[in-house]
């Protein structure tokens, strides 16, 4: 049961990832003014990251699955958020897909953070 809560949450939380994310982006980049797509390029994805972190990090600590899970969905997001970037003929339609990419980067942190220690009481 923890393994398919840490697939909800993983697929739940993953609307900021390359695989669930890069049908939505662009038209919404695209159709908002710019400081709202500003906002969105920053502030949501630092929430959500923040988050992500926060929950992986005290809820799956003995997990060591999702360490692997969230570096390929790191490596999926770079790779086609920045290749797909470079074909874009609007400015807003590029930045949506660098922000895709740059969501691939902060999972990148993600994956490469481990729990804190846990602290023993000793008595000596």
């Amino acid at each position: 049961m923890l393994l398919v809560g840490l697939a909800l949450l993983l697929v739940g939380s993953g609307s900021r990832w390359q695989p669930f994310h890069s049908h939505v982006a662009p038209d919404v980049y695209d159709g908002s003014p710019t400081p709202v797509t500003g906002y969105m390029a920053t502030a949501v994805k630092a929430a959500a990251f923040a988050t992500l972190l926060r929950v992986l990090g005290e809820a799956f600590p003995g997990v060591p699955a999702w360490h692997q899970i969230v570096w390929w969905l790191a490596v999926a997001t770079m790779v086609v958020g920045n290749l797909v970037a470079l074909a874009q003929r609007t400015l807003k339609r590029m930045l949506a897909y660098s922000s895709i990419a740059h969501a691939g980067y902060l999972l990148v942190a993600v994956a490469a953070g481990r729990a804190p220690a846990r602290r023993h009481s000793c008595s000596i």
